[in-house]
């Protein structure tokens, strides 16, 4: 009962952790836009603050395809692909630029003078660091695996044992030493678990 109980909050804490938020507001090249509805379409954002030029569109269009963000901006789309540390834009006209964050240096990649006339790459930066968490499965499958395999060795030692080498004997029984190891290896497995579940969930 107890390692159920157990399972059963740890799991809990998988979905609440890895669980994605759509932001009711954003900000986007000087504009600030509020949901106006979700649905299979994307979401649908309308302009709150901000000052757009005559003929502009007053709404901003977010989908998800494929692991990417596109983003349908003044009726013109821009594809993201990636987190804020490192991601890549593919503009309207089919120029693609990359940035990367890392050891506190942004590298941006790409033909930026053919973009002046599109919202800068930094503003899809701030965009993403303002959006909900977006998870990997491989390495939140392999976090869940992890920790109900350190819950078991944790609450019941014997078992693992038992799984791992007592099916090839006869009566026997472990040590209390092996036991001990056992659970603190259980415990080991757990941090790693929990470890890989919120790194598998890339948040802002």
């Amino acid at each position: 009962m107890k390692v159920k109980i157990i399972m059963v909050l740890g799991i809990i804490l998988i979905l609440t952790s890895c669980s994605y938020s759509s932001p009711n507001m954003v900000r986007f090249n000087g504009n600030k836009y509020k949901l106006k509805s979700n649905d299979s379409n994307g979401r649908l954002y309308s302009r709150e603050f901000g000052s757009i030029s005559a003929g502009e569109s007053y709404d901003l269009i977010i989908r998800e395809k494929d692991d990417r963000i596109i983003i349908i901006y003044n009726y013109r789309e821009y594809i993201i692909d990636g987190d804020k540390n490192n991601f890549s834009v593919i503009y309207p006209n089919n120029v693609e630029i990359s940035s990367e964050f890392k050891q506190g240096v942004i590298t941006v990649s790409g033909d930026v003078r053919r973009i002046l006339d599109y919202p800068p790459i930094d503003e899809f930066r701030f965009f993403l660091s303002n959006q909900g968490g977006r998870f990997d499965g491989s390495q939140l499958l392999f976090g869940i695996v992890l920790f109900i395999l350190g819950v078991i060795s944790i609450v019941s030692p014997e078992t693992t044992w038992f799984l791992n080498r007592g099916w090839m004997y006869k009566k026997a029984e472990p040590s209390e030493l092996y036991l001990t190891l056992v659970k603190i290896g259980g415990v080991i497995g757990c941090i790693a678990g929990i470890i890989f579940l919120f790194s598998s969930c890339s948040s802002s």
